[in-house]
């Protein structure tokens, strides 16, 4: 199912790819569940989820996100994003986690343990 799923995603021509760039002194995080629905919350009457759009952290200063919009021409985007975007998606992956979390500095790991 899993393979029938990722090759249905992959041939979707509103796939886009929107590389995430973070020039802010707070990095990204990553955890045992790296890629996620970044969009999990939007769900509907029955609690179904209703979007979806993929983020993955790939280092400290860059993620990508796999998104589908038939809006937007270009496959390829790059987006430039501020601290709160950055606090934004390290929450999302910091609650979408089971066990770990892994960031760069001790200062980071602490600043999501403690929240």
């Amino acid at each position: 199912m899993a393979t029938t799923l990722a090759k249905s995603i992959s041939l979707d021509k509103n796939l886009k790819f929107v590389f995430v760039k973070n020039s802010t002194e707070d990095h990204f995080i990553t955890s045992d569940q790296p890629v996620f629905n970044i969009l999990n919350d939007k769900v509907n009457d029955m609690g179904e989820v209703t979007e979806i759009e993929f983020y993955y952290p790939i280092s400290p200063e860059i993620a990508i996100r796999l998104h589908f919009d038939n809006s937007q021409v270009e496959k390829y985007v790059e987006e430039s994003i501020t601290s709160d975007k950055v606090e934004y998606f390290n929450r999302k992956v910091f609650d979408n986690s089971d066990f770990f979390i892994f960031a760069d500095s001790n200062e980071l790991l602490r600043k999501y343990r403690y929240k």
